[in-house]
């Protein structure tokens, strides 16, 4: 919060709510490299995960099953 009070007595904020947005920008800009390679590590994670659920149902070889006879 001091942090956001100095933004705002110093002129670069007009509240509480625009100094925060500009603290999260700015770490966004400082950390852009680890944010980028962060959310490619991601996708391979993602792509990985349904290789692996399509392996899976697909490796299952059901029987079939004889037709519902009526009792």
């Amino acid at each position: 919060m001091n942090i956001m009070d100095a933004l705002i007595s110093s002129g670069h904020s007009n509240s509480r709510s625009e100094a925060a947005s500009y603290s999260i920008m700015l770490g966004f800009q400082n950390h852009y490299s680890l944010l980028n390679q962060l959310s490619k590590e991601v996708i391979v994670l993602e792509e990985q995960q349904k290789k692996i659920k399509n392996l899976i149902e697909n490796s299952f070889i059901l029987p079939e099953l004889p037709p519902h006879e009526s009792i």
